[in-house]
C-alpha cells in the first residue's frame, strides 16, 4: 500500500480538528525532513549557515551513525560542532529530500526513510568542482512537547551511502 500523498493529507486538513490527528503528524514529520536540509544549505546564501536551528530537527541527546570517520555522533551539540567544523565559511550545498516513506508507530514515536542528495559546490580554490552524495536517511521520530513541527523530532538518524564517499576528495563534507 502506497502512503497518502501530501496532497490528500493536506485535503484532510480542513476536516480536521487544530488537536494533533495522523494526518497532521505526517505533514509534520515531512516539514522535518525538509526542514533539516534548508538548515544545512542555510549558509548557501547568506555565507554563514545558522546550525543552532538543529534543535527544530534533532532531539537534545540524538545519535547518528555517519557510518564513516567519525562514526557515531552522540548529542546535538556534537551534531553542531560537526557540521561548523566541517563545513567553512562560504561553503556551497544543495540538499534534495527525495522518496519519504513515514510511518506512524504510536501516538509518540514513528520511522522515516528518505532519500537524499547532497551537492557541494568547490568554492575559492575548488571553484568548479562539484562532489555529489546519494544517501538514505533512516530516522526513527520522537514526539516532544518542544514547539515547532508538532513537536516531532528525529532521535536517531542512519546514514546509508548508495556510493561511498570518495576517500581522496578535497572536499570535506558533513553527509549527516
Amino acid at each position: 500500500m502506497y502512503p497518502p500523498s501530501s496532497l490528500f493529507i493536506l485535503s484532510l486538513l480542513f476536516a480536521l480538528p487544530s488537536r494533533s490527528s495522523p494526518a497532521l503528524d505526517l505533514l509534520h514529520i515531512q516539514n522535518v525532513l525538509s526542514q533539516y536540509a534548508l538548515i544545512v544549505d542555510s549558509g548557501s546564501f547568506s555565507g554563514v549557515p545558522d546550525f543552532s536551528a538543529l534543535d527544530q530537527v534533532f532531539t537534545r541527546n540524538v545519535t547518528i551513525d555517519i557510518g564513516q570517520t567519525p562514526g557515531v555522533v552522540r548529542g546535538l551539540a556534537n551534531v553542531e560542532t560537526l557540521f561548523r567544523t566541517n563545513t567553512p565559511p562560504g561553503t556551497i550545498t544543495q540538499n534534495a529530500v527525495s522518496t519519504e516513506y513515514i510511518s506512524l508507530d504510536s501516538a509518540t514515536t514513528a520511522t522515516a526513510v528518505s532519500y537524499d542528495t547532497i551537492t557541494t559546490f568547490g568554492t575559492g580554490n575548488l571553484t568548479g568542482q562539484v562532489v555529489t552524495l546519494y544517501t538514505r536517511f533512516d530516522n526513527t521520530l520522537v514526539k516532544t512537547k518542544l514547539p515547532g513541527n508538532g513537536g516531532w523530532r528525529i532521535a536517531i538518524r542512519i546514514v546509508k551511502y548508495f556510493v561511498r564517499p570518495l576517500e581522496a576528495s578535497s572536499f570535506s563534507i558533513p553527509c549527516i
